[in-house]
């Protein structure tokens, strides 16, 4: 039986693997667009994205839910989750935070990004 830890992701952080998730969320922008408006998603709305990578959706579900709407990313890569927090303050996401977590370990940050 396994012990339930998950193993360090080691590509996370890379220089590559960067540029690698920011290319896959810009060729997938349009598509995901389409799906947050697709499946309703209303200004005010609160949302999780869970395992939100460094880039992926967030900025676009910030826009969907509005000023008044809340985002909250939910990732287990350290790396990833301070690349996320720098993503968010670099295009001033007030509605949105980035929290550490996994199927691993509880909730190590609530704070606001």
């Amino acid at each position: 039986m396994g012990t339930g830890r998950s193993a360090e992701y080691v590509l996370a952080g890379s220089d590559a693997e960067r540029a690698r998730l920011r290319a896959q969320a810009d060729q997938y922008e349009s598509s995901a667009r389409w799906l947050l408006e697709a499946i309703g998603l209303r200004r005010g709305a609160r949302v999780l994205d869970l395992g939100c990578g460094p880039f992926g959706i967030i900025a676009l579900l910030a826009d969907a839910v509005g000023p008044a709407g809340q985002v909250v990313g939910l990732e287990r890569e350290p790396k990833f989750v301070e690349m996320a927090r720098a993503e968010v303050a670099r295009l001033g996401l007030g509605n949105v935070t980035v929290v550490t977590a996994g199927s691993t370990a509880g909730p190590s940050c609530a704070g606001r990004s």
